[in-house]
């Protein structure tokens, strides 16, 4: 749900997890709804608003792109993991960042040139922001390019950015 988000879905989510709408209880069907039952997705999902609403309505001024991101994609093609989701303000003043399970670090392009960023991490599963590294900050170089420190644990983690003054 939030790469829905990052990926253009500003208007608003319904929450649905594949395998849970009874059609894949058949012998070899993946996943099984009764383990998708046990997933934690639909927990993540009432973080949402805290997490799009984190810089007020600024969220109406983004546009996806997760090309910025880098590396964005893994090369499992059915999985749920090792992929990035990333949009941003035309000003390139504002960035949400989602990164699921598994997707490498990397960096991200696009930010303005040895600009210094507010750098928050997000907790889906608690809801919660904290500050990247001790500084809170990470710098664009001069091809305003972002290195991305690792995340706090190897699970989901979102990121945000935000120019500061």
């Amino acid at each position: 749900m939030y790469g829905s988000f990052l990926s253009g879905g500003f208007a608003g989510h319904i929450y649905g997890a594949e395998g849970i709408w009874g059609a894949d209880v058949e012998k070899g069907s993946d996943p099984a709804m009764w383990e998708a039952f046990q997933w934690n997705s639909s927990n993540m999902m009432r973080h949402l608003a805290t997490f799009a609403l984190s810089e007020g309505s600024r969220y109406q001024s983004l546009v996806p792109d997760a090309e910025l991101v880098s590396p964005h994609q893994t090369h499992e093609l059915t999985t749920y993991t090792g992929w990035a989701y990333c949009a941003r303000t035309e000003a390139n003043d504002f960035f949400l960042v989602y990164y699921e399970k598994d997707c490498p670090n990397g960096s991200i392009r696009g930010a303005l040139a040895r600009k210094t960023y507010r750098a928050d991490w997000f907790n889906p599963r608690e809801g919660k922001w904290i500050a990247v590294r001790t500084t809170g900050t990470l710098n664009a170089d001069r091809w305003g390019r972002i290195a991305v420190p690792r995340q706090p644990t190897p699970e989901d983690w979102a990121l945000k950015l935000v120019l500061k003054d």
